[in-house]
């Protein structure tokens, strides 16, 4: 957005940020003298992740919070009442001819940029729009917004200023110093500048269509700061280098079906306003956990659904699993991952999750917790309780189900316990995390910078566009591997983060700062997930327990204990729990299916040949498999 109506306060603003320089050094421990225990992993040849400049961090970090202050209370609001007064057509008539009016901008930097015919094809559009379209009211293009949107801080760069550093401006947003200056440009040769209000009613406009996913995202995000800042770096270059992505063909290829777990979301855009937030004491931490509650209006089972590593209770994943749940019949709690920001802060009995006995555990205090306000408020509206997960969700669950039966066991205990791709050694599923944030290494390594800057590019690229189940993603194999290992290891660095900033082990010799985050995030990128149990968990519970004990045997000790294996009586015992998984499932051994089949009986074990780790559980056939474990629950009346 082009707004010439805060450009003058913005651009001033911009100088304080750039003059708000970062003063903390990052440092890193010189893992070549270390001779401890996993000595040898930290020597291991690793993917270098660089961070986006940020020269101006603590300052950025404030006005990021300005704005989020700002619409929360001011903009969100506007934004939320102009949605409620206007219908969708006329919300969509004003964004098009929003975008018609930007025309003026869109054609001087085309030409200025000598794209002769991108320039004609702006000047056909505006003139085909602005006739036919009726003022730009009705989009009779389809090119909204359109491909050749060019700007004055694109322009800049095609002239040679090239680096830029991150900044956020008040009201705009995330950007760049060569883009802010771009933005005074941009809004002079705007029209709408020039007659009030048109560009706060554009900008309330277009909030008003991003209004609910903005505050889930903000919900869901340990560092939306970040993750923006990264975003917006990569998205400039996309735009700058007009970059279209190549299509790569790899069927049934672990990972590229792996990542199709994308699809996996709520579909209907209202489902997730039909949940009630809720806040639950919990003794065991000292702390309110918050859950999410969607109540169906007769009496109906619940379902409490796990998300996997890291996930959050409103996650698209979890969101998407309890609205098929929800259209079922059943009732649904959603609850943050144990490795979650939200969980740790308030769930967790101890310092550093990971852990799956003392994770699973706190995981079930909370459940009981819930379980019990639940019963409260809402007497004879529930008929039985199912436990779901998702992979470490599933784990979990596991974990929950096998203690069902230990002699003193007071917790709540569940109907049903449906686990969905639960690895089953977690010291197996580490290291295959690992392997695949490293798959770049397996390009020649004058080509690894490459590989990831082209994988990330392309994941952008087709973010901006309509991602539909019907559309293949178009990754090797190798891209989504690093892609899938990406994600993870964004989650691992927020744990570390997190979890050191409260309670600071010593490990990290960056100093921490909440303003300031990103010397720390450089360091911890250095650190993988098994490097995480060495470096953090190993240590920790050495000090914590008389069975583990600070070396090599303390690790595989610690390990052990954090493995389906060490449960398995107690997962015989309980013939209550359903499996759903796929035998190609990367988190999986050679043995571990044949050995959950064995545990849990082959009658209760659902799986398909193909599927990856949770990626084909958009899919209706198989959605169709997980309800079938649970269905026989729905009162004889309403079971579909």
């Amino acid at each position: 957005m082009k707004h010439y109506f805060f450009a003058k306060p913005a651009f001033t603003l911009l100088l304080l940020a750039v003059s708000g320089c970062t003063t903390i050094e990052s440092k890193s421990t010189d893992w070549a003298r270390y001779e401890g225990p996993g000595a040898g992993y930290f020597l291991q040849e690793e993917v270098s992740f660089v961070q986006a400049e940020d020269f101006g961090e603590p300052t950025n970090r404030w006005m990021w919070e300005f704005n989020n202050f700002f619409f929360r209370y001011l903009g969100g609001p506007a934004a939320a009442l102009w949605e409620g007064i206007l219908p969708q057509f006329a919300r969509t008539g004003i964004y098009n001819a929003g975008q018609n009016l930007l025309y003026p901008g869109r054609l001087v930097n085309n030409l200025l940029q000598g794209k002769g015919s991108e320039a004609w094809a702006e000047t056909h559009r505006f003139l085909v729009n602005s006739t036919y379209g009726v003022l730009g009211l009705i989009d009779q293009t389809g090119d909204t917004p359109p491909e050749s949107d060019e700007d004055f801080g694109q322009t800049f760069e095609k002239a040679g200023w090239e680096q830029s550093s991150f900044v956020v401006l008040p009201f705009f947003g995330p950007s760049t110093v060569r883009d802010s200056v771009g933005i005074v440009l941009d809004s002079v040769v705007d029209p709408a500048s020039y007659f009030f209000p048109a560009v706060p009613v554009r900008a309330i406009n277009e909030t008003s269509s991003l209004l609910r996913e903005y505050e889930r995202l903000e919900a869901s995000t340990y560092d939306l700061y970040h993750l923006a800042q990264f975003l917006k770096s990569l998205q400039r270059e996309i735009d700058l280098e007009d970059y279209v992505h190549d299509v790569e063909d790899c069927e049934y290829c672990v990972a590229t079906e792996t990542i199709q777990a994308v699809f996996l979301s709520f579909r209907n855009p209202s489902f997730p306003a039909l949940g009630q937030d809720f806040e639950v004491p919990l003794k065991s931490s000292g702390h309110s956990l918050p859950y999410t509650l969607f109540l169906q209006p007769q009496p109906a089972p619940i379902i409490y659904i796990l998300p996997g590593l890291g996930g959050h209770r409103l996650s698209n994943s979890a969101l998407g699993l309890a609205e098929m749940v929800y259209q079922h019949g059943f009732s649904v709690v959603t609850i943050s991952s144990a490795m979650n920001f939200e969980f740790i802060e308030n769930g967790s009995t101890v310092d550093l999750p990971g852990f799956a006995p003392v994770d699973a555990h706190d995981v079930h205090l909370a459940l009981d917790a819930i379980h019990h306000e639940i019963e409260s408020k809402f007497q004879q509206r529930v008929t039985s309780h199912v436990l779901m997960g998702m992979s470490l969700g599933a784990f979990h669950t596991l974990f929950i189900a096998a203690a069902e039966k230990t002699p003193g066991q007071n917790l709540v205990a569940f109907d049903r316990y449906v686990a969905i791709n639960p690895p089953v050694r977690l010291e197996y599923g580490l290291h295959q995390l690992d392997a695949f944030f490293n798959a770049p290494l397996q390009a020649h390594f004058a080509d690894q910078k490459g590989v990831i800057q082209h994988t990330l590019r392309k994941a952008l690229d087709l973010g901006e566009g309509s991602l539909t189940p019907s559309v293949g993603l178009p990754f090797s194999d190798l891209e989504a591997q690093f892609l899938i290992g990406l994600s993870f290891r964004s989650t691992l660095q927020d744990v570390i983060f997190q979890t050191q900033l409260r309670h600071n082990m010593g490990v990290l010799k960056t100093e921490l700062s909440a303003s300031q985050r990103a010397p720390a995030y450089q360091e911890i990128s250095e650190f993988s997930y098994i490097e995480y149990l060495y470096a953090f968990l190993l240590p920790y519970y050495a000090g914590l327990r008389d069975d583990i004990t600070y070396d090599e045997a303390g690790a595989k000790r610690l390990m052990e204990l954090s493995d389906l294996h060490a449960i398995g009586e107690g997962l015989r015992l309980n013939d209550h729990i359903h499996l759903v998984t796929n035998e190609d499932d990367f988190l999986l051994g050679p043995e571990d299916l044949v050995w959950l089949g064995g545990v849990l009986g082959q009658d209760r074990c659902y799986h398909s040949k193909h599927g990856g780790h949770m990626g084909t559980l958009y899919r209706p056939e198989v959605q169709a498999t997980v309800m079938a474990t649970i269905l026989d629950l729905l009162p004889a009346a309403s079971n579909h």
